[in-house]
């Protein structure tokens, strides 16, 4: 803005649209950027900005297949580290409340099981998030990963709730609801910590791998050539400037010339009269 000497940004847009000029073959997908500068240095880096600035946004928009994943499962690890935090805080607090720093071994196995349990329903909800955005509901994955997830949450609702009078065989499958209640808010809270802990792995494995995967597909865009300061100007042509000159020069001098023969001969007044007209066409001969 100071450059080009604008006060808002609409106006640096209009300066900026006659001082860079981009331009693109369809055939071989080469963009070209031209920029023109009173400084040979400044021409060359503005040319040279574009290419960054381009390969953000590229990253924004997330083109391709592997991009969009990548684009997802970062959202996603976002998400999964921020309730992360939050779960460590609900569990601190509730330890700085109740005083419960242990729970007993058969709790422990069950929040781990419980946990497990979440960590590989949410696992599969996301890869099934990703595969419909591309693939319909008969597709065969998508149709394994529903009846798993059926499946795993059945499994969870085993573990979570049971009657009073139902029997458990083997110890790891102590219900919640037998549990003492602090005790329960305790396991829910180290089962909620225990969750965000399994995803944030599994979200950090599926992000890694959706990179890898858009790094296969090489870069959408490349810099085929860097731009260097020019050594001569590309306008004014001064070819262009010394032709123009030259036949202005002669034209006025032919005018000149013709007017001065003129004047010999009456002058500017003469030139109401059809005698006049005819001494000014005669003039013109002779010079010519």
């Amino acid at each position: 803005m100071a450059r080009y000497q604008v006060n808002d940004f609409e106006a640096l847009r209009r300066a900026l649209a006659r001082h860079v000029r981009i331009s693109a073959d369809k055939k071989s997908g080469i963009i070209t950027i031209e920029v023109d500068d009173k400084e040979p240095k400044f021409a060359a880096e503005l040319a040279n900005a574009h290419t960054p600035e381009v390969a953000k946004l590229m990253t924004r928009l997330a083109v391709s297949e592997a991009q969009q994943r990548r684009v997802f499962f970062e959202q996603q690890l976002k998400e999964t580290k921020e309730n992360l935090v939050k779960a460590e805080t609900a569990l601190r607090h509730f330890q700085e409340k109740s005083g419960m720093l242990v729970l007993e071994k058969q709790a422990e196995v069950l929040l781990g099981g419980v946990a497990q349990l979440r960590s590989l329903i949410a696992d599969r909800e996301v890869r099934l998030r990703v595969l419909r955005t591309s693939a319909t509901a008969q597709n065969p994955e998508v149709i394994r990963l529903n009846t798993e997830v059926s499946a795993l949450r059945a499994e969870l609702a085993r573990l979570e709730t049971a009657e009073s009078g139902a029997s458990s065989s083997g110890p790891t499958e102590i219900a919640v609801g037998r549990l003492p209640e602090a005790a329960i808010e305790y396991l829910r809270a180290r089962r909620e910590l225990k969750l965000q802990e399994t995803l944030l792995e599994a979200m950090v494995r599926q992000y890694e791998l959706a990179k890898l995967d858009e790094a296969k597909e090489g870069p959408l865009l490349q810099q085929v050539d860097v731009a260097l300061p020019p050594d001569a100007k590309s306008r004014p042509s001064r070819g262009l400037i010394i032709v123009t000159m030259t036949v202005l020069g002669l034209f006025i001098s032919a005018c000149g010339v013709l007017f001065k023969h003129f004047a010999k001969n009456g002058g500017a007044a003469a030139i109401t009269t059809s005698d006049g007209w005819l001494a000014l066409r005669q003039a013109w001969k002779l010079n010519a």
